[in-house]
């Protein structure tokens, strides 16, 4: 299915851009109810609950699903996400069976329906519920297009915590 159409929903991604490209993707997931179910922020430094923890565990563990992708810098926040996504341009392998994946069938929106769907069955887990919503419906992404967009997103996560107090998703 393709990243602009979602089970029937108007999507938010950018029309017509092949999110299967090669490149840099920085993400952002909001938890559901933008509850503060991932931890908290004290003195400035993003202390985990066990959900946190399954979070990060999940995105740690992302390379193991996708080959054809980097996991870079990520912050867990207590009620978001931001990481950033490399897709790599690889091709198939040589001599690689017909019906493989290929690098181009991975996107960036297979990528975060895993993360999403992983990470809330972790949660779930961690929190001793049966089912029940971990993320909101969708995320947002910004493509980066240089180095200098790769190094301004990677602060902007670093100082991520150190901002909690003024920031719009702390309600």
């Amino acid at each position: 299915m393709s990243d602009t159409v979602q089970y029937g929903r108007r999507s938010i991604r950018m029309k017509g851009f092949d999110y299967s490209l090669a490149g840099l993707y920085f993400v952002t997931i909001c938890a559901a109810g933008k509850r503060k179910i991932f931890g908290r922020v004290f003195n400035g430094a993003v202390v985990l609950d066990p959900a946190g923890f399954a979070v990060r565990d999940v995105w740690l563990n992302l390379d193991k699903r996708f080959a054809s992708a980097a996991f870079l810098d990520f912050v867990i926040m207590p009620n978001h996400f931001h990481g950033i996504v490399a897709i790599a341009g690889a091709l198939p392998r040589r001599g690689a069976a017909s019906s493989a994946p290929t690098a181009r069938s991975l996107t960036l929106g297979k990528i975060i329906r895993a993360f999403k769907s992983l990470s809330a069955i972790e949660v779930n887990r961690m929190l001793g519920r049966r089912g029940g919503a971990v993320w909101q419906r969708n995320f947002w992404e910004h493509i980066m297009g240089n180095e200098g967009e790769f190094r301004t997103v990677r602060e902007y996560i670093r100082l991520n915590p150190l901002r909690w107090e003024s920031d719009p998703e702390n309600i």
